[in-house]
């Protein structure tokens, strides 16, 4: 009875062990988790399932020049407007990658094109978590594209007065008046 007791013990406290240490491994991961998120170049938001705003991350922070403190608890559709604007209206289907692709205008006074991948997250038993979106600034790549087509549109626009020029009196030596 008192091996049986001991054995008894014995097993609680291995079981014990195990679950510190699981708990200590489920730590280390989270704090792997948000120092990644932390250290990203891209900016992060993440919601709860309600749509309440959990936490931003300082890239996105510095982008919108929004302090997570802040807006954090508040829900999507009261936040600031350039944040709001990250977040379509839920009734847009996800692609079949669960991921949903924008691009988003912030308007006046920032005026950033901003690209977003908003993504469902779910538990293992396929509860909602909320939501994460990840935001890539994309301004200047749409100021270099526009820059691009200025440059075209005046190149061609030049030529053309020139060649046109060209073409009439090929025309005109082919028809011997020259």
């Amino acid at each position: 009875s008192s091996q049986r007791l001991l054995t008894s013990l014995a097993n609680q406290a291995a079981v014990a062990i195990e679950n510190a240490r699981l708990y200590e491994e489920t730590v280390s991961e989270k704090r792997r988790t948000e120092s990644i998120i932390h250290h990203m170049a891209d900016g992060v938001m993440m919601m709860d399932p309600a749509g309440q705003i959990v936490t931003l991350n300082p890239a996105l922070e510095t982008l919108l020049g929004i302090q997570a403190k802040t807006v954090k608890g508040i829900s999507i559709q009261q936040a600031p407007p350039p944040l709001a604007r990250l977040v379509s209206p839920g009734t847009e289907a996800f692609s079949l990658t669960g991921v949903l692709e924008r691009e988003v205008l912030t308007g006046e006074p920032l005026n950033l094109a901003l690209k977003t991948y908003a993504s469902k997250v779910r538990d293992r038993a396929g509860r909602s978590l909320g939501q994460v979106v990840v935001v890539h600034d994309i301004t200047r790549e749409r100021e270099l594209d526009q820059i691009k087509s200025d440059f075209i549109a005046t190149v061609s626009h030049e030529l053309r007065t020139p060649l046109s020029s060209i073409r009439g009196f090929i025309k005109l030596m082919l028809d011997g008046k020259v």
